[in-house]
């Protein structure tokens, strides 16, 4: 089919790189652009309307799957469900073989198939709980899925406890619950990479890095024209040539950050404030003596320890892949210090 594949969340990224490691998966693709597959069916008002699979898959045998990954289940999935397996049965004829299969989100961390045939059988009890409730119209939540609900759950706050959270911020909680369940299915799996379950956390890390840089400064911007200029453009040429390079650098990026909206290195500034006003500083001022006296103190001490780690790991393994993450103690490590970090992060972006 295709060497590349336009994902569009985190679960499609998961499925796909479930598909490359699989034993019996020969080929896939994301069913998309002007030629995707779709499915017609009647919602239960009895208009007509149409369903788009989610995925295609060849495996082994010969036969193809339609696969549907399905987060958030809405009212018309059974309907879809049910329209799926119709076009199956009719688009199987002499050697070829379709199936459809339904992957809750929750039973794909928990299952670690090793193969889309692992898969199928174990997604069975939620794809004929749909398909009942189509005809019932009543919702039924499969024992093994509620079962994967539960250890999700129990996983989640475990990490939690071990990263020493007694509360998480609803604001990033789902985001990190997602994390956590994609490592999880990663190590058990057997994933030759567990890099990618740390990509959901990158987004939060720049957000509220921003929010504590916003929070924290603006409100010692000067309003003057003048006064505002000479704010972000200190007086410097004391300082060796390589500080000015850095605080010119800085400033700038400040600068665009705060004034004028622009999203430019806001994990990696936030980082250089904190560690300019832990380190005491160059004397300069201006935005330097606003940064030197607004993130000074130990519980800043604190957050810049702990961002400064997880940015290091984040060079090494996600942003930049210089080495591969094979260890699931390392991995796990790694996990609960930056859930721990991200939730320190909306700490201070709320104060």
């Amino acid at each position: 089919m295709f060497n590349l594949v336009p994902c569009e969340n985190d679960f499609e990224q998961a499925f796909a790189d479930f598909c490359d490691v699989a034993g019996d998966v020969v080929a896939f693709a994301k069913n998309a652009g002007p030629q995707k597959l779709m499915i017609d069916y009647l919602k239960p008002e009895g208009n007509r309307s149409f369903y788009v699979p989610d995925f295609f898959v060849r495996v082994q045998s010969g036969d193809y799957y339609a696969v549907e990954l399905k987060g958030k289940v809405d009212a018309l999935v059974p309907y879809k469900a049910m329209a799926a397996r119709q076009w199956c049965k009719a688009a199987s004829g002499g050697k070829t073989k379709w199936r459809y299969i339904y992957v809750p989100y929750l039973l794909f961390q928990q299952i670690a198939a090793s193969s889309l045939e692992n898969l199928a059988r174990a997604c069975e009890p939620s794809l004929f709980a749909l398909l009942e409730e189509a005809k019932t119209k009543q919702q039924e939540l499969p024992l093994f899925e509620e079962t994967a609900r539960k250890k999700a759950e129990d996983l989640f706050s475990e990490a939690c406890k071990k990263a020493g959270l007694r509360n998480v911020h609803k604001e990033v909680e789902d985001t990190l619950r997602q994390a956590v369940n994609l490592l999880d299915y990663a190590v058990r799996a057997g994933m030759p990479d567990f890099s990618h379950a740390f990509q959901p956390l990158l987004r939060p890390l720049d957000k509220y890095a921003i929010k504590i840089l916003s929070g924290k400064l603006v409100p010692e911007i000067p309003k003057g024209a003048n006064e505002h200029s000479d704010f972000f453009s200190p007086y410097i040429r004391n300082l060796p040539q390589k500080e000015q390079s850095l605080l010119e650098r800085y400033q700038r990026y400040l600068r665009h950050n705060l004034v004028f909206g622009r999203p430019i290195q806001r994990l990696g500034t936030l980082l250089f404030c904190l560690e300019y006003a832990q380190k005491g500083g160059w004397g300069v001022s201006g935005i330097w003596r606003a940064v030197e006296e607004v993130f000074a103190g130990d519980e800043m001490g604190t957050l810049y320890n702990k961002l400064e780690d997880v940015n290091k790991f984040r060079n090494t393994h996600v942003a930049h892949v210089d080495t591969a993450l094979k260890d699931p103690h390392n991995a796990w490590e790694a996990m609960r210090k930056w859930i721990g970090c991200v939730n320190l992060m909306v700490d201070f972006a709320l104060k």
